[in-house]
């Protein structure tokens, strides 16, 4: 459930009405967005380019900060990027002061104070992030950084066999690429590893069935 401020702009709270509802809960945290998840309240404050700059010299920000703190994932999304003079000077108006690196400079002590930035390029950009963080936070589990491509054990040809799935494998030990994998696998003709238990063993773990032990048998075995 996403839940939007009501202080949000008619146009953003259009946008996201089918999946949320207006509260007073994202001003306790000081956010315009709070998303209630499995894993906790995800809190998210908006701000144009012009917002941030306004909200760090008025002190909103210093008193957003903490508050964001509070929900156990806090997200600052900035809303666009300005164009800049060649010296590096913002090309907004009653902003020309700063420079693009003191800008990048202010998201980093964000970031670094324990905050999540994310930019995205419009209101319907935005939108868009926020469905996609909620529908992040509602996984059970995040496994995609840790998951080798599938296609890398392909032959050039399109298929896949023992060797390619063996040369596939040996790249996950630690210093082996691509190169060294073929020529273990050339050298001793298979894999020179084996299975500790038995295939009906195997068959015991979860998600494993007759086919795939007998599969994973053969290329250990």
């Amino acid at each position: 459930m996403i839940l939007i401020s009501p202080w949000e702009p008619r146009e953003i709270v259009e946008l996201i009405a089918q999946r949320g509802m207006t509260h007073k809960l994202p001003e306790r945290y000081g956010a315009d967005f709070v998303i209630v998840t499995k894993h906790g309240k995800v809190a998210i404050q908006r701000k144009t380019v012009v917002d941030l700059i306004r909200s760090l010299e008025d002190g909103r920000l210093a008193r957003e900060i903490p508050m964001l703190k509070r929900a156990d994932h806090p997200i600052l999304v900035l809303e666009g990027w300005p164009d800049c003079t060649s010296d590096g000077h913002l090309m907004i108006q009653g902003a020309s002061r700063y420079t693009k690196r003191q800008l990048r400079n202010v998201l980093r002590s964000i970031h670094y104070d324990g905050i999540a930035v994310e930019r995205t390029t419009s209101m319907e950009d935005t939108v868009d992030a926020i469905f996609e963080i909620e529908s992040w936070f509602s996984k059970t589990v995040h496994r995609s950084l840790r998951v080798r491509p599938k296609t890398a054990a392909k032959s050039d040809w399109g298929t896949t066999d023992d060797r390619d799935w063996g040369v596939f494998l040996l790249q996950g030990l630690p210093g082996v690429g691509v190169t060294l994998a073929e020529a273990i696998w050339d050298h001793f003709g298979g894999l020179p590893l084996t299975w500790k238990c038995t295939i009906d063993e195997l068959r015991k773990v979860p998600g494993i069935g007759r086919t795939r032990a007998r599969t994973l048998w053969n290329l250990l075995g």
